[in-house]
């Protein structure tokens, strides 16, 4: 579906593009000024690593927060499933007092 491409393109593909070129800005930035490729091969680990990091971490809140969510669900579908309206047409009680005397057919 059209609304899952484009979540998928500005939740995951914009931000990952982002970090891409800043990750390249810098070591070509340190390539350049530096003559030292140990200093841009580190810099570039220690980016790499803290990006996996923290991408860990929003992956750990996310299951967390499905899971969650998953549990309020179906919390609630127990709670509706024992009510007699629950997910169709409220029908009301057969014992009211304004039923006595009719006969059923």
């Amino acid at each position: 579906r059209y609304d899952q491409l484009m979540s998928l393109g500005w939740k995951v593909l914009i931000p990952v593009n982002l970090a891409w070129i800043l990750l390249v800005a810098g070591v070509r930035t340190v390539v350049l000024n530096e003559d030292s490729r140990m200093i841009a091969l580190a810099i570039t680990g220690i980016i790499v690593v803290g990006a996996l990091a923290i991408w860990m971490r929003f992956d750990t809140v996310n299951q967390r927060r499905k899971e969650a969510r998953k549990a309020q669900v179906e919390a609630e579908f127990e709670e509706l499933s024992n009510e007699p309206t629950a997910g169709g047409f409220p029908v009301p009680p057969l014992d009211l007092p304004h039923y006595h005397g009719v006969s059923r057919p």
